[in-house]
C-alpha cells in the first residue's frame, strides 16, 4: 500500500479520536433525555497492510492522544500505525536493562499472542509507550511474562525496563510483573507483581522511575489478584487497588485499597460477602468523574453444593448467590459502595410486552435480603422467616428470568457505561448514566452475541468491550469487530 494512502487512512481514523471531555457524555445524555435512541452500527475501518504483506486484522487499542493505533496482524504479532507509517513491533535486546537472562524474545512472543489481556492496554499519557502485561499468563506460568516490558510506539521496539530471572522462583533475582500503569505525569510506572530482592510476601505494589529504572516497594502482601483491570490512579494522585485477601481472618474477601504516594495505605474497604460466594471480577473507573462500576461474579461452586446436600441453609446460600449473579456495585465521588447491588429486571408495570429489551430496568436488590446473606455467609444464624425472604426473591427472579449483565465498559468521559446483557442466548445492550443510574436500551443494526466479562469465551479479545475515544467501540462479538454509537 502506498504511503500517501496510509496517511489518508490514519488521518481519517485519528480525526474521530479527539481527547475526550465531560462534554462528550453531556451531549450524549442531552440527546437521550430529548428522546433520542442510541444505536450501535458496525464501523467500517480501513485496514492498512503491514510489512512483508502481513495484514493488520484487528484494532485492539488507541492511544490517549488518538494518534497511534495498535493492531494485531495475521502473523500473530502486533503492529502500530502512527503518522502514516505502519510500524512492526519487535524486540530491542540492547535497550533498557538489556536481555541478561536471554528471555526477551520468548516473553515478547508470549505477550503478543492474544494481546491484550483482560486488563487492557496500558498507555503512557502522551501515547509514546505501552507497558505490555498479561496478568492471566503471568499468574498461570511464573516464567511466562516476567520482565517490565515497554513498547516504544515511535519505533516499535520492545525492551525490558526491568529484567528478572524466571528460572528459579526461589532466587533472589526472581521477579514477575502482573499489571502495570503509568501515572498521570508519565514518569512513574506503578505495578503489581513479585520481586524477591525487595519483598518475599507474595504480590506487592511497586513504583519504577521511567528515566532511571529505580524501583521501590510501596505495599507488600496485597493478596490474590482479581480478574480484569485492578489498578487505577485517582484524580488526587492516590491509587485504587482491587484484590482478594483474608487479612488474617482465614476467609477471603474482596479488598479495595487506596494507596497515597508518600503516605502509604490510607484506607481499605472489604466486601461483607466472602470471595467464595461473590467475587469482584473487574472494575471500570474514571478519575475524571469519580464514577465507576464493579462487576460481580459468582464462583461456580454453590449450585453443585446445594444439589449434594439437603441442608436448608446451604440451599438458601446457593439461592442468594444466584440472586447476586451479574450484579453491579457502584463507585461515586463519595467512595466505593460494596453494600448495594444493582441488577436488571423486567418492568412489569409497563403496558407492553415485558419480555423485550425495551422493558428492562435496573434496580437495587432489596437491602434486607443482602443483609441476611451477609450474616448467613459469615456463619451467623438466620431465622426461618429470613430464609424464606431470600428464597422467595430468588424464585421470583428464576420464574421471570430477567436478563443478566455479562460485560461492561465505561465511556472515556467517565459518566456513562455500556452494559451487555445476556438473555436466552441473545445479546442486549444498554447505556447507563452511572450518576443517576438511568438506563436506555441500545438498538443494534445486526444480531450480536453476548459478551462475557472475564471468560475464556473472550479469547479473541479478552477485555470483552472497550469504549474508545469518541463514539468507537471494540466489541468481541464472536468475530471481533468495531462499532460506532449513534443517537437517532
Amino acid at each position: 500500500m502506498k504511503k500517501w494512502m496510509l496517511i489518508l487512512i490514519c488521518s481519517a481514523l485519528a480525526a474521530g479520536f479527539a481527547v475526550p471531555s465531560l462534554a462528550d457524555d453531556a451531549a450524549l445524555l442531552t440527546a437521550l433525555a430529548a428522546g433520542g435512541t442510541p444505536v450501535l452500527t458496525p464501523a467500517e475501518l480501513a485496514v492498512p497492510e503491514g510489512e512483508d504483506g502481513a495484514v493488520l486484522k484487528m484494532l485492539v487499542g488507541i492511544s490517549p492522544d488518538g494518534q497511534t493505533m495498535l493492531w494485531r496482524d495475521s502473523s500473530h504479532g502486533l503492529c502500530l500505525t502512527r503518522g502514516g507509517e505502519v510500524i512492526r513491533v519487535r524486540p530491542a535486546l540492547d535497550r533498557g536493562a538489556g536481555d541478561p537472562y536471554g528471555t526477551l524474545e520468548r516473553q515478547l512472543y508470549l505477550s503478543l499472542t492474544g494481546y491484550p489481556g483482560a486488563e487492557g492496554v496500558a498507555w503512557s499519557p502522551d501515547g509514546k509507550y505501552i507497558v505490555l502485561t498479561d496478568k492471566a499468563k503471568a499468574k498461570q506460568t511464573a516464567s511466562a511474562v516476567n520482565g517490565l516490558l515497554l513498547l516504544d510506539t515511535e519505533t516499535g521496539e520492545v525492551f525490558q525496563l526491568l529484567a528478572f530471572n524466571a528460572k528459579d522462583i526461589r532466587s533472589e533475582e526472581y521477579g514477575s510483573v502482573l499489571e502495570a500503569r503509568f501515572d498521570a505525569s508519565g514518569r512513574f510506572i506503578y505495578w503489581v507483581g513479585r520481586v524477591n530482592a525487595l519483598s518475599r510476601y507474595g504480590y506487592s505494589l511497586y513504583r519504577t522511575d521511567l528515566e532511571t529504572a529505580e524501583t521501590e516497594l510501596l505495599l507488600a502482601d496485597l493478596g490474590v489478584i482479581i480478574q480484569g483491570r485492578m489498578l487505577y490512579e485517582d484524580r488526587d494522585e492516590s491509587w485504587l487497588l482491587m484484590v482478594s485477601g483474608d487479612g488474617g481472618s482465614g476467609t477471603a474477601q474482596d479488598l479495595y485499597i487506596r494507596y497515597r504516594p508518600g503516605e502509604g495505605m490510607e484506607q481499605t474497604r472489604e466486601r461483607g460477602i466472602p470471595s467464595a460466594r461473590l467475587l469482584g471480577e473487574g472494575t471500570v473507573y474514571s478519575a475524571g468523574t469519580g464514577y465507576g462500576l464493579i462487576f460481580c461474579a459468582v464462583p461456580d461452586t454453590q449450585s453443585g453444593q446445594a444439589r449434594r446436600t439437603a441442608d436448608s441453609l446451604v440451599r438458601t446460600a446457593s439461592h442468594g448467590s444466584s440472586l447476586l449473579f451479574g450484579a453491579l456495585n457502584r463507585i461515586t465521588p463519595e467512595g466505593i459502595d460494596l453494600t448495594h447491588y444493582w441488577t436488571l429486571d423486567w418492568d412489569m408495570s409497563a403496558d407492553r410486552d415485558p419480555y423485550v429489551s425495551s422493558s428492562v430496568r435496573i434496580g437495587m436488590i432489596p437491602q434486607e435480603a443482602v443483609d441476611i446473606l451477609i450474616r448467613l455467609y459469615q456463619d451467623e444464624k438466620i431465622t426461618e422467616e429470613e430464609q424464606q425472604t431470600v428464597e422467595e426473591l430468588t424464585f421470583q427472579r428464576l420464574r421471570y428470568d430477567p436478563p443478566k449483565i455479562s460485560s461492561i465498559c465505561q465511556s472515556p468521559g467517565g459518566r456513562c457505561a455500556l452494559l451487555c446483557a445476556s438473555w436466552r442466548g441473545n445479546a442486549w445492550f444498554y447505556l447507563l448514566d452511572i450518576e443517576t443510574m438511568a438506563l436506555w436500551p441500545v438498538e443494534c443494526t445486526e444480531t450480536l452475541v453476548p459478551v462475557f466479562f472475564g471468560s475464556g469465551l473472550n479469547s479473541r479479545f479478552r477485555p470483552g468491550m472497550v469504549w474508545c475515544d469518541g463514539d468507537l467501540f471494540l466489541i468481541n462479538n464472536g468475530d471481533f469487530r468495531a462499532f460506532r454509537l449513534e443517537v437517532r
